[in-house]
């Protein structure tokens, strides 16, 4: 019988491999340190705000 635990320890390598791909930790830490900076009122509408200009900025990038 096969063990949960190397199917859980395949999940977490996929999902760690996805974040490193994708530069995840670098950009959630960039948005955590603008929300800090800002101290907006409402974090929500400055982090949507915040990941719009990044899309916009990396979509502009590959034209």
């Amino acid at each position: 019988m096969a063990s949960g635990g190397s199917n859980e320890e395949a999940q977490l390598a996929q999902c760690q491999a996805y974040v490193q791909r994708h530069n995840i930790q670098q950009l959630v830490k960039e948005a955590i340190v603008s929300l800090c900076i800002n101290k907006p009122e409402n974090p929500i509408l400055f982090l949507k705000e915040h990941f719009e200009k990044l899309y916009d900025q990396r979509s502009q990038a590959c034209y």
